[in-house]
């Protein structure tokens, strides 16, 4: 069934010119990811669909480019901006918003680019997700178990207070990503928002929450900081785990870089001495407050790694192109690795 909300953009669509039928079809037999099947004078075209009902980030862009499409792909979104716009179309991927903006490239027959118009409706506030929702989302993602969890336990997970959990359940209640289950309380039944909302919310929310700062070493070699950090940390006890490329590597081997993240349960300044740490706003090392006992990777690496969710969401704060291939080999090993049958 199509969702509501994915009407008016089909009809967006449906009146250009050169479209003479359109058909909504399914990637997915529970029929939750949609496609398009479009029907021109010169033959028929298909698209994958992929939404963006909230704001469309440099880090959401990210992930549209890390995954791998083996069918084309256009963006519905409430808004595109000028600079996603161009983006967007530089890389090859349509797109169509509520506003009217449009890209749509069919193989060599047909191109429709509109791009400049405003935006007609801009998200309340009170829509915005905070921390703690943010919080409730990676533990949902990490332990789908937690789903069943009472509010205690569930806040637990999420490193939140528990009415804060308990009201970004029922946020994810309300906006239809759960629904709620006779004698077994909640399901996700729409995972493709849940995993948009926490990546979108990674970047606006949580991630500039947890910063504590950036810093550079008198140690110029990244592995062998992190070898420092690790005996220090054995000797502290200080719970830490390795994010972004410095935790992909770590667990898949396929790209380092020169930047290191670390979640770490110490303070900056318990940290800097041991450490020889300097704050440096440009620096490649980059701290950020533990805040989860399901923060750590369950796969089995010689250092402590972050969640591959929060790999993933780290990645994507860099354009970088070796970062975003990186990315895309998180997304398809550990997020999204096909079921084996």
């Amino acid at each position: 069934m199509v969702a509501e909300w994915d009407q008016p953009l089909i009809e967006r669509i449906q009146a250009l010119p050169y479209i003479t039928a359109v058909r909504v079809s399914w990637r997915d037999k529970k029929e939750t990811e949609p496609r398009l099947e479009l029907r021109t004078r010169r033959g028929l075209f298909v698209v994958d669909i992929a939404r963006q009902r909230s704001h469309l980030s440099d880090a959401a862009i990210n992930a549209l480019l890390a995954e791998q499409h083996e069918v084309p792909l256009i963006v519905f979104a409430r808004y595109i901006t000028r600079p996603a716009g161009e983006r967007l179309a530089k890389a090859g991927l349509n797109f169509v918003d509520e506003s009217g903006n449009l890209h749509l490239s069919l193989g060599n027959e047909y191109h429709t680019f509109v791009l400049g118009n405003p935006d007609k409706r801009r998200e309340p506030e009170h829509r915005r997700v905070g921390t703690a929702t943010v919080q409730t989302l990676f533990a949902l993602l990490a332990n789908p178990a937690a789903i069943a969890y009472p509010a205690r336990q569930l806040a637990q997970v999420a490193g939140v207070g528990k009415s804060a959990a308990s009201e970004a359940k029922q946020r994810l209640l309300a906006e239809g990503i759960l629904e709620s289950v006779p004698d077994a309380g909640s399901r996700i039944v729409d995972l493709k928002r849940l995993e948009s909302m926490f990546l979108e919310g990674y970047t606006q929310v949580l991630r500039p929450a947890l910063v504590l700062g950036r810093f550079r070493s008198q140690e110029r070699d990244p592995e062998r900081w992190v070898q420092r950090l690790a005996a220090v940390a054995k000797e502290k006890e200080w719970r830490w785990a390795l994010s972004g490329s410095a935790g992909a590597f770590a667990l898949d081997r396929y790209y380092r870089g020169d930047r290191t993240a670390v979640f770490i349960s110490a303070s900056p300044k318990a940290i800097s001495v041991p450490l020889a740490l300097l704050p440096d706003k440009q620096g490649p090392i980059t701290l950020f407050r533990w805040f989860s006992p399901v923060l750590v990777s369950p796969n089995g690496t010689p250092y402590p790694v972050a969640h591959p969710w929060l790999l993933y969401a780290e990645l994507l704060q860099t354009n970088d192109p070796r970062a975003l291939e990186a990315a895309g080999e998180i997304e398809k090993k550990y997020l999204h690795a096909p079921s084996v049958t």
